[in-house]
């Protein structure tokens, strides 16, 4: 890969696809572990040319595009960042990167730029108040927590021509932050549907195996559930928890697991990419995310692993917390707790180990639920929709 723009590019544009409206999407970082569900956004697009630009290229062997370009950092990058940073303020993208965007914009024709996240947005103001392409801005969750100030939300929203969000509990907190409704659009990020392995009870006839899969932070309640799995073995239970992922809080989890007396019925697999966690998902028949928001207002959209565990056909347990009860039914497709807590998790768990015919046909309907709402192909139709009406205005 090239840090040249005109190298990057000029591959592209003689393979027949100038025809199509050319996007511009950028995404600070391509790509963390944890961003599977962008890259299934970027790549599914299929009515425009997509562009992706970024500051930072990771991942590439997960995650490869062939339309990339990342932009060079300025020689007075370490300057300009603690310049911003001794005035309080959040450091911006470097007028030499806003530069480099505008080339990009020029050279190939761009009719429309989508900004992933609400605080690398707050970081391109000054480059989003002077482009002439229009602009739309996507919110994930934790964009819109405390550390996005009043002043620049009022920016974006200002600047965009839509804003985007993954579920109506985001809608509404956009909403209560002062974002304009008609510029208010949905943006769920959907999965693709595999072939379905079956749950039987056979899954609830031995120990009970329970996944959770994300990144180890505090919203994702993942110490909720290693006292809950401590509660089941101390009721008899034998317990088999995976854990899928990585993240900050990894070792005090795992302090967590040696407080509780509970390191050997814990398996830590790392991040994994998407064939080992579709394994993982037909080998466990409970799903569990107890999810909630944090003191600083981080909170979830719509959690993406929930909703591929949904896919393939496992039974969920998750809190009704942001988006999750918009794609749960407690009692229909799933199990839902108050709050996300050890007790009640745990009870919940007890339940659905004891009726296994029960969890048979939450875990069925489950999967209908995001076939018919949550696919890939769906979600990226709905987005392009988005894309057609801002190119319109």
């Amino acid at each position: 890969m090239s840090n040249d723009i005109s190298q990057t590019i000029k591959p592209i544009c003689g393979s027949g696809l100038k025809s199509r409206p050319v996007l511009l999407s950028y995404c600070a970082t391509f790509l963390k572990p944890e961003m599977l569900h962008v890259y299934r956004q970027v790549t599914g697009i299929s009515n425009f040319r997509n562009i992706v630009a970024t500051r930072h290229s990771e991942n590439a062997t997960r995650f490869p595009y062939r339309d990339l370009v990342e932009l060079k950092k300025s020689p007075w990058r370490a300057i300009h960042r603690s310049w911003h940073r001794w005035r309080g303020e959040r450091v911006p993208v470097s007028r030499s990167e806003a530069n480099q965007l505008d080339r990009i914009c020029q050279s190939e024709d761009v009719s429309l730029i989508h900004i992933y996240f609400g605080t690398e947005a707050a970081r391109l103001l000054g480059w989003m108040a002077r482009v002439k392409t229009p602009v739309i801005v996507s919110f994930h969750g934790a964009d819109v927590s405390s550390s996005l100030t009043d002043a620049e939300f009022a920016e974006i929203c200002r600047y965009a021509k839509l804003i985007l969000h993954r579920s109506d509990s985001l809608r509404q907190v956009l909403l209560k932050r002062g974002a304009p409704e008609g510029k208010l659009r949905s943006n769920p990020t959907g999965v693709p549907i595999s072939p379905l392995e079956p749950l039987s009870e056979g899954f609830f006839s031995g120990p009970l195996r329970i996944l959770q899969a994300c990144r180890f932070i505090s919203k994702k309640g993942l110490d909720v559930t290693l006292r809950a799995v401590k509660l089941l073995k101390e009721s008899g239970y034998q317990v088999e928890l995976t854990l899928a992922g990585d993240g900050p809080e990894r070792e005090a989890l795992q302090a967590v697991a040696r407080q509780e007396g509970i390191e050997s019925c814990v398996r830590w697999t790392g991040f994994l990419d998407s064939e080992s966690l579709s394994w993982e998902y037909a080998r466990h028949g409970i799903f569990v995310h107890p999810s909630r928001e944090t003191s600083s207002g981080d909170r979830e959209g719509i959690p993406n692993s929930l909703i591929e565990a949904m896919a393939a056909g496992r039974v969920v347990v998750g809190t009704r917390h942001s988006g999750i009860p918009e794609v749960v039914t407690d009692g229909f497709n799933g199990r839902l707790i108050d709050r996300a807590d050890p007790e009640d998790l745990a009870q919940v768990l007890r339940e659905i180990a004891s009726r296994p015919s029960d969890a048979i046909s939450m875990a069925s309907e489950a999967r209908r639920t995001v076939v018919d709402k949550f696919s890939s192909a769906a979600c990226v139709r709905q987005l392009e929709a988005c894309y057609n009406e801002a190119l319109k205005q």
